[in-house]
């Protein structure tokens, strides 16, 4: 009994240190590609380099932006606060979700090589989080 009281203190001390934001690091993506000759969805586990990503107080308009750790690429914006579930959306389209309750993430990428939607290839990567 004594563990389970213990649970609540150390799942909310990461939301604790929110201020400062959090660096999240890509676990797995897995991407989805429709065969133009069948039609059918393939799946593909794919391997990821060092991928990180910053959650960070925004420098501009809005509360949160996105940045990639050391890229050169402006910073996105995110769509206003944490909802009630803890869930923030970043990017266009909200591309980027990380729930600070769970500490995790979940990005959402699509590309097409042809100007077909058979060419389709769309990922989705998800990853941890830990408060900076």
């Amino acid at each position: 009994m004594a563990a389970a009281a213990l649970l609540p203190v150390a799942f909310l001390a990461g939301t604790a240190n929110a201020g400062g934001g959090w660096r999240c690091a890509a676990g797995v993506a897995t991407a989805y590609r429709q065969d133009p000759g069948t039609g059918r969805w393939k799946t593909l586990v794919l391997p990821l380099p060092d991928q990180r990503f910053l959650v960070r107080p925004a420098a501009g308009p809005g509360r949160w932006e996105l940045a990639r750790e050391g890229g050169v690429e402006p910073p996105v914006p995110c769509a206003g606060d944490f909802d009630a579930t803890g869930l923030l959306r970043c990017g266009t389209g909200d591309a980027f979700g990380m729930n600070r309750n769970t500490l995790t993430f979940e990005s959402h990428l699509f590309a097409a090589e042809r100007e077909g939607l058979q060419e389709m290839t769309a990922a989705t990567v998800t990853g941890t989080c830990n408060p900076l």
